[in-house]
């Protein structure tokens, strides 16, 4: 086992603790409101480690069409200049990702999916400054099983509350870059979100990244963070 693959163990066993304790700690985990939990994914997701990772870059500084100056975070400044970008992409696993649920009344069954995974990291060097900027991107495609959507806690109505707003629990898809070591070099945990029953819509996450570390980053490890509680749709 190389350190990239202890590192990563490591933050996998981190995250089941967490989650365990979340479990115990969490009021609303009364079975009786609810019809079960999101479970914990139980291996390792990230970039395929078996693969090298696809490389880009243009031979000479080229003009990015409209579509991908959105999508590579290129400043207006420079849509009317010649870039140089170039990128790394990985493919991933496991393909797809299956996020399951616990039925209180036993069992268990599948909660969403998030298919069609690429992580990228991008890299685009300013014509006349020579500023470097660099960008992640995670993209993929949340799916819904239609079995089970978030629940959502009502107010209480508790007069002893001054605010006694309703909610969801919430999940959080946190992505960890790594070196070829297995280390942390940064990482990102999107904003909270929730489950319909029909949810079929992409799950693109785009973050900044320092461009020190570029050359650096061998792939990515990533986890869902935070328990929901559910209902049978």
């Amino acid at each position: 086992m190389n350190e990239f693959e202890l590192g990563r163990d490591f933050q996998d066993l981190k995250s089941r603790v967490e989650y365990l304790e979340s479990a115990f700690c969490d009021y609303s985990f009364d079975p009786k409101r609810h019809d079960g939990i999101s479970a914990m994914h139980y291996v390792s997701a990230g970039v395929q480690q078996n693969e090298e990772p696809v490389f880009w870059k243009p031979k000479k500084a080229m003009k990015l069409p409209v579509f991908m100056e959105g999508l590579l975070r290129v400043p207006k400044r420079l849509t009317q200049f010649d870039i140089m970008p170039e990128s790394k992409t990985w493919s991933c696993h496991p393909e797809p990702l299956i996020l399951s649920i616990n039925w209180n009344s036993g069992g268990s069954d599948e909660f969403y999916r998030l298919q069609d995974q690429v992580f990228s990291i991008i890299r685009i060097t300013e014509p006349n400054s020579g500023h470097i900027s660099c960008t992640a991107i995670y993209s993929s495609r949340l799916v819904a099983s239609g079995k089970a959507k978030s629940h959502y806690f009502p107010p209480t109505g508790n007069p002893n509350y001054q605010m006694d707003p309703g909610y969801f629990p919430l999940s959080y898809f946190k992505i960890t870059l790594r070196s070829a070591q297995g280390g942390t070099l940064g990482s990102y945990t999107s904003p909270g979100y929730t489950i319909s029953c029909q949810d079929n819509h992409d799950f693109t996450h785009i973050w900044d990244i320092n461009a020190g570390i570029f050359d650096l980053i061998a792939g990515a490890t990533w986890e869902v963070l935070g328990v929901q509680t559910v209902d049978r749709c």
